[in-house]
Parts: structure tokens; sequence; C-alpha cells
């Protein structure tokens, strides 16, 4: 009987007090937020007013040009070289209808199979654009030449990998007459 009465006080007891832990998790609550929303304020208040973003339309266009494969052993074409007559190359990146982009440099003094490896940086993504390229002896005879079709592009990066094609003087006698009959 006297757990009964105990269990009948202590349940009475925790209904009574049972409406101010509620007050005291309310209360609480309201503290929290209240804390939370001052942080966020002092966040937005530090923040600049105005933000500045830059955005372009642009793409580096990575261009691997390797040697005429004919130039090298036959069914090798690893061991096909430059011209040995080769200088220095002009590589221009044509769109149509604009603008176009040139990149020059010079090549190896000795014989190489070393492709040419070049990146235009920054040029605009989007259009037709037409790759030509021109490997030039010293004296700027054009001895190998490479020309692509034209290819609309509309990626931020583009990797191309392409030969060329080796221009042959053709050989001429030492001497030439010709002979004229009046």
């Amino acid at each position: 009987m006297v757990l009964k009465i105990t269990g009948q006080i202590t349940t009475a007891a925790f209904a009574t007090n049972l409406l101010f832990v509620g007050w005291a998790l309310r209360a609480a609550n309201m503290a929290i937020n209240v804390a939370a929303m001052a942080v966020t304020t002092g966040e937005i208040m530090s923040s600049p007013s105005t933000l500045s973003a830059t955005v372009a339309r642009s793409m580096d266009l990575e261009f691997t040009l390797k040697p005429d494969l004919e130039h090298g052993e036959a069914g090798n074409p690893d061991t096909a070289v430059w011209p040995a007559v080769s200088h220095h190359y002009q590589v221009t990146v044509q769109y149509q209808g604009g603008t176009s982009f040139v990149l020059k440099g010079k090549l190896p003094e000795t014989t190489s199979s070393t492709p040419l490896k070049l990146t235009f940086t920054d040029i605009p993504v989007g259009g037709k654009l037409q790759i030509m390229a021109g490997i030039y002896s010293e004296s700027s005879w054009l001895c190998g030449k490479y020309q692509g079709e034209g290819r609309p592009h509309s990626r931020t990066t583009a990797q191309l990998r392409c030969g060329f094609q080796e221009i042959l003087r053709k050989s001429r006698p030492a001497h030439t007459g010709y002979a004229v009959q009046i």
C-alpha cells in the first residue's frame, strides 16, 4: 500500500511540475533562436553589399602537330622526323568570319621527331575555327604545311592532334637551255 500511495503522489507531483519543465524548454529554445538570428545578422552586416563576378566565354586550345608520317621508315610512323631544312613554324587559328590567333616559334636545330605541342590560351568558344600550320626553312621557304577543316567548338578545352604534309622541292637541272629559231 505504501508503494501505491507513493506512486500516486509521484505521478501527481510530476503532472503538476511538468508544466514548468515545458516552459523552461520553450524559454531555452527562444534563447537559442535569438542567438542564431544575432549571428546571422552579424554575418550579413559584415559582408560587402555588392558582389562582382567575371564570366568569360573562352577556352584553351591544345594543338599537337606531328612530323609527316611519310618522312620516316615505311611502316614505322615513330621514325617520322621534321624536314632537315626546317627552321621555324607559324600556327594560325582562324575563326570563320572573324579573328585569327597566331603562335610562332623555332624548331630544334637537329632533325627531331618531337611533336609540336602548342596551347592557344583564352580564345573564344563557339563558332567554326580552322587551324593552319606552316613549317619554314631559314630562308622562309615553306617546307611543310597543315590545313584543317573548319570545326565547330563549344567546349572550354579542345585538344587536336594532327600530322602535317611535307612539301618536297622538285629537282631542276643545273642548266636549262632554250633554243629559239628565227
